[in-house]
């Protein structure tokens, strides 16, 4: 089954993770249009310009679209209060979601209707677990892919993928990080299913020493053990500060209940896609910290983090952020880059020319707080090098950092991209 988790390895790997696609080729398609009610909020009113239409491929339902829930929810509710407050620009949007329900025939068919009958003016949101099978396609159209998980292999290989998130080089660059702030040795678990898993070993020891770091234990473990206290032991004998674990969530909550058990001390450090609501009520992940590829979910205080919790108070169920928490941001980041782009590409009609138009001309740009530093430049892949941390204290997620990002340096980043695509 595919869970979150392995979006977290996806973010470790150099070369991406490839997930073969399995299970049911059914697919439903949700055509909003301007929003639930097509009245304004107060203080704002309806759009009155040509609506703009946008399209998003998700794994929505199927055996590869376990734990991967809220994402059409966020959507739906930027669609709502967007749309609420005069839409963009004057336009009001209406959203295609379709769902390829893990299989790349039917993503491929969803695309190409999306692209010759809704004439979409972008894709948005790619967190299609098979959207390789679709990234060409897209392309050849000249439609833009507007932000989604950068993990995702065609935003490390297509310039046409633009991605409102931290990329996986600089993803597992910043784990290592997170644990340098916490001692120079850093353990890593991971799992025995996945081929991809064992991948990120050789990855971690590569650019340890680029941070003054050593891996001095690393173990693979089954999901079905029925017992940790070995690799708990020897977890607690190697020395290591910090230990991050390539495990789904449920295997995460055992092992880190067995390591307390045994007297580990060491911090936890993951990527935030393993980092599930469900961890909350888990004495041994206390301390945990994690890469956030997106602002931390939990963060206030701002116009934009303001604007995200009205919107999802408002038009999202009340039960939204509790259920899935970090991987709420990443769709509502990458509507908000869409908003950017559209504002920024000037008075004339959208189409996915003017959209690229808008992109190419943010420099710098973290959508008020929002996202990592987002720069775009035309015929080039964008790596977005900079994340954002998120933990858990004491059974509640906190912001340890705030909406601050911390950077993986882009040489390297550029470096282990090009030493990827060269293998």
């Amino acid at each position: 089954m595919r869970s979150r988790y392995l979006r977290a390895t996806g973010a470790f790997v150099a070369a991406g993770l490839a997930v073969a696609a399995c299970g049911s080729s059914s697919k439903t398609t949700s055509t909003p249009t301007t929003g639930s009610s097509g009245t304004a909020a107060p203080g704002g009113s309806a759009g009155t310009g040509t609506p703009i239409t946008v399209g998003a491929i998700e794994t929505l339902s199927g055996p590869l679209a376990s734990s991967l829930g809220g994402i059409k929810e966020t959507l739906q509710a930027w669609v709502d209060y967007t749309n609420a407050n005069g839409g963009l620009e004057g336009h009001p949007v209406k959203l295609i979601v379709k769902d390829d329900a893990g299989s790349g025939t039917t993503g491929l068919a969803d695309a190409h209707e999306l692209i010759q009958q809704d004439h979409v003016a972008a894709i948005v949101d790619d967190e299609s677990t098979v959207d390789g099978d679709w990234a060409s396609a897209v392309a050849s159209a000249g439609v833009p892919v507007v932000g989604g998980l950068a993990v995702d292999v065609p935003f490390l290989t297509n310039p046409d993928w633009f991605a409102s998130s931290t990329n996986n080089y600089a993803a597992a660059y910043g784990v290592m990080g997170i644990g340098k702030s916490i001692g120079p040795k850093q353990a890593v678990v991971y799992c025995t299913e996945n081929a991809a898993c064992a991948q990120i070993i050789p990855f971690f020891k590569s650019i340890a020493p680029t941070l003054g770091m050593s891996i001095p234990y690393t173990q693979s473990v089954a999901a079905t053990s029925p017992d940790f206290t070995a690799v708990c032991q020897a977890l607690k004998s190697s020395g290591a500060q910090s230990y991050v674990m390539i495990e789904p969530t449920t295997v995460i909550e055992r092992i880190s209940a067995a390591c307390r058990q045994q007297g580990v001390t060491a911090k936890i450090v993951e990527a935030a896609s393993s980092v599930e609501p469900s961890l909350l009520t888990q004495p041994g992940v206390d301390g945990l910290e994690a890469v956030a590829v997106d602002f931390p979910f939990i963060a206030t205080g701002t116009p934009a983090t303001e604007a995200f919790h009205a919107a999802l108070a408002k038009y999202a169920p009340a039960n939204l952020l509790s259920q899935w928490g970090p991987g709420v941001t990443v769709p509502w980041v990458a509507m908000q880059l869409l908003a950017e782009a559209v504002k920024a590409s000037g008075s004339g009609p959208v189409t996915p020319a003017s959209i690229k138009t808008g992109l190419y001309t943010l420099k710098g740009d973290t959508l008020g707080g929002l996202a990592p530093p987002l720069s775009f430049s035309p015929g080039q892949v964008n790596f977005q090098n900079c994340y954002f941390t998120i933990g858990i204290s004491h059974g509640a997620f906190v912001a340890p950092n705030g909406l601050q990002t911390s950077c993986a340096p882009d040489a390297l980043i550029a470096g282990v991209a090009k030493a990827a695509a060269a293998g």
